[in-house]
């Protein structure tokens, strides 16, 4: 994985731990790149491909470097212990990309973002994030399945970069277009998190549905509190009010208007 670092691990305000100090809030800033790589369709690595892809490695660096600085050590303060991979994945939701410079010219693909991540008073966006466990669960399980993908990959990768042989090629596109959607679903946490109008659920078991119908299939079950981020204005279908969301697992789905009430 070709990626450039810089600034990793700035604090934009010193956070200090003494008998009685309470800890400010603190901004995180980093910024990293990926280097141009080199379209191939005949393999999956399409321009539609890698602009996913790129974007990732490069939220995904950012991420780690972020958990692992500061994520972790501020739970650990509390005296809460959190996984590696909890830490990820709060790091990925608390850490938004900026000044995002993403280019193809035909035949190679190149990515570059700063990030920000503004901890709050006290570090309470960060313990929301830790206390939305549909999101930590769902972001830790699309984590796994990506990287199970990757590691099925490799025989095929090295087989066509050997060979160029045909099996390898069709092989690497199948694989490609799996690992393609859940760089999708990664996207659309992102979203999930990204601040903005939210949709907060004013019901129990509300469903979460593949189409603004209710003879669609149900994709999740919302409760009282919970938020999801509108895609989209309210739209009428059947006779009724939706709205088009990303739920905290990275889903698209609709839910009925009857049921969410909007909020800055």
């Amino acid at each position: 994985m070709k990626i450039k670092n810089f600034a990793i691990g700035a604090l934009a305000a010193a956070m200090l731990f003494t008998g009685t100090s309470v800890m400010e809030a603190a901004v995180y800033n980093t910024s990293a790149s990926r280097l141009p790589t080199k379209i191939d369709p005949r393999c999956g690595r399409t321009e539609a491909f890698l602009l996913k892809n790129t974007r990732f490695d490069v939220k995904h660096t950012m991420t780690v470097n972020y958990a692992e600085e500061y994520v972790a050590p501020c739970f650990s303060r509390k005296g809460i212990y959190i996984s590696d991979m909890e830490a990820k994945a709060i790091a990925f939701a608390a850490l938004q990309m900026y000044d995002v410079q993403q280019n193809s010219n035909g035949s190679t693909v190149s990515f570059s973002a700063k990030g920000e991540a503004d901890s709050g008073d006290g570090d309470y966006w960060l313990t929301t994030i830790y206390d939305n466990k549909k999101y930590i669960n769902a972001f830790i399980s699309t984590y796994d399945e990506l990287r199970t993908e990757n590691a099925h990959s490799i025989p095929a990768s090295k087989g066509y970069a050997q060979y160029g042989d045909s099996m390898s090629a069709e092989s690497l596109q199948y694989s490609n277009q799996r690992i393609s959607n859940l760089y999708s679903k990664f996207e659309n946490m992102d979203s999930y998190w990204a601040p903005g109008v939210k949709l907060v659920l004013t019901g129990d078991y509300v469903n979460f549905r593949t189409a603004p119908s209710t003879s669609s299939n149900v994709i999740d079950s919302l409760m009282s509190g919970e938020e999801i981020a509108p895609l989209e204005g309210a739209f009428e279908a059947e006779g009724r009010q939706w709205w088009k969301a990303i739920n905290a697992q990275g889903e698209v789905g609709y839910v009925s208007a009857d049921f969410v009430r909007v909020a800055c």
